[in-house]
């Protein structure tokens, strides 16, 4: 058998307290340390995730309230558009300037109705086209100016005409 001398008996249980610790260490700390990195990068993954998830949610809400309303506007069949443009006229001390009105109507993908309203308004002066236009713009329907042409009138000075088209859509 071997004689082992007491140096050598410390320096045999100093190198199985380092070797114990060194296992201890590969086996149980190291993999808490990068548990618990890899779950803090997760968690904040997650986190990420679940505020684009919230915003992606946000959007949807408002895009669902936008096209909820839309189809109440396209749903709103109970005026016409040369009753709303007279009202509208009456209300800005436009009409008597209304040379014409002109209504056409065309299908879009079978299930919607557009109807372009053709309009020329002879010697307005500017003020009350503004206010004319503002009462369209603010009538909360579903409407769209989609041509605008203002040159000056032949009666004066600080008069024009003005030729418009109104679109405006409903379901049939």
């Amino acid at each position: 058998m071997i004689k082992i001398s007491a140096r050598e008996k410390r320096l045999l249980k100093i190198f199985g307290a380092i070797a114990a610790c060194a296992l201890f260490y590969l086996l149980v700390v190291n993999p808490y340390l990068s548990l618990r990195e890899t779950s803090r990068s997760s968690i904040a993954g997650n986190r990420q995730d679940l505020a684009r998830l919230e915003a992606l949610y946000e959007e949807y809400r408002e895009i669902k309230q936008r096209k909820t309303r839309y189809d109440t506007l396209l749903g709103n069949k109970e005026e016409n558009i040369t009753t709303l443009i007279e009202q509208w006229s009456t209300n800005a001390d436009v009409a008597r300037h209304i040379a014409y009105t002109r209504r056409t109507q065309s299908n879009i993908q079978n299930k919607y109705l557009r109807i372009t309203t053709d309009v020329k308004i002879d010697g307005v002066p500017i003020q009350k086209f503004m206010r004319f236009l503002f009462e369209i713009e603010s009538s909360g329907r579903l409407l769209k100016v989609s041509y605008l042409r203002l040159y000056q009138g032949l009666k004066g000075a600080d008069t024009y005409d003005v030729i418009m088209k109104i679109d405006s859509y409903s379901l049939q």
